[in-house]
């Protein structure tokens, strides 16, 4: 049956009870029409119900049966995409939209921890690849696969679905301590530049926002050309600044370069912190929430 014939019988069948004056036949709607509101507020959203798998949770599996996810909806999707099938965590606050994430990595537990953060204190919620905490699915990098196929597709559908409209696409990263070029362990640093990453180090961090100025805590921008506007902004509040030049020569399959390239859309944050400090990730995310209007 049509979802909005079942709802007007249900408003018939409403009035019917009400019409008649039992009290009793009044307390047994009440009771049914509060289960009819709970029962729906963690439902998927009907565009998303179409193009995923809602799968079983494993009693196991500490990321949904964390404390701070207590006020928020949790679900575990998948769907197929070619010979693969992606296996998701979905979570987000039924109360409120605001601010979405995308975490391509399960290896990144501090990511995790500042979503579910975001999603009690600004709504909204995040989309978190379930891998066995590793970073590569199956031969692939999650965040090296957006091109026109499904994956993007599908992953867009879910992230706009929840967010609400004037926040930027954001994703959240960790990174190791340094970088091998560097006698480091990890990829990203701000002491790393090229012809098509700008770095935007901090200069005289004020205390009262904290010392943001480790090599590996930074948020990634990207467009075609620098907005310097944005990057004054983000130094202003003591934080560091990577700006990546996008183009069709330098298109890395990451969801920002999908985002400039076939979007022409640069209103895009990447929030990286070193492995393990959820602290100054969240720290970031309660700065940038305050001017996000800026991205």
């Amino acid at each position: 049956m049509d979802d909005n014939k079942e709802l007007s019988l249900f408003y018939f069948f409403c009035y019917n009870i009400f019409k008649k004056g039992q009290i009793m036949k009044k307390i047994f709607f009440l009771i049914l029409f509060s289960s009819f509101l709970f029962s729906n507020t963690c439902n998927l959203p009907k565009n998303i119900k179409k193009i995923v798998n809602e799968l079983k949770v494993n009693p196991n599996e500490s990321d949904f049966f964390n404390n701070d996810l207590a006020n928020l909806c949790v679900k575990r999707i998948s769907f197929n995409d070619e010979n693969i099938t992606w296996d998701f965590t979905l979570v987000w606050n039924p109360e409120d939209k605001g601010p979405f994430y995308y975490l391509p990595h399960d290896d990144e537990d501090a990511a995790f921890d500042t979503a579910v953060y975001s999603a009690n204190f600004y709504g909204g919620g995040f989309l978190a690849v379930n891998n066995n905490e590793e970073r590569i699915y199956k031969g692939i990098d999650p965040n090296r696969n957006f091109y026109k196929n499904k994956y993007t597709k599908n992953i867009l559908t879910i992230i706009n679905s929840f967010k609400e409209d004037y926040y930027p696409y954001i994703t959240l990263h960790n990174n190791k301590n340094g970088y091998k070029g560097n006698g480091g362990k990890g990829t990203i640093s701000m002491l790393k530049e090229d012809k098509y990453h700008k770095s935007f180090p901090v200069k005289n961090i004020s205390n009262k926002f904290g010392d943001l100025a480790d090599e590996d805590n930074l948020i990634y921008l990207v467009g075609k050309n620098v907005n310097k506007k944005k990057v004054d902004v983000l130094n202003f509040y003591g934080i560091n600044v990577i700006y990546e030049l996008v183009t069709k020569k330098t298109y890395d399959g990451s969801l920002s370069n999908y985002l400039v390239i076939e979007k022409n859309n640069d209103h895009y944050l990447n929030l990286e912190s070193e492995m393990g400090n959820a602290k100054i990730q969240k720290k970031m995310l309660d700065l940038v929430i305050s001017f996000i209007d800026v991205f």
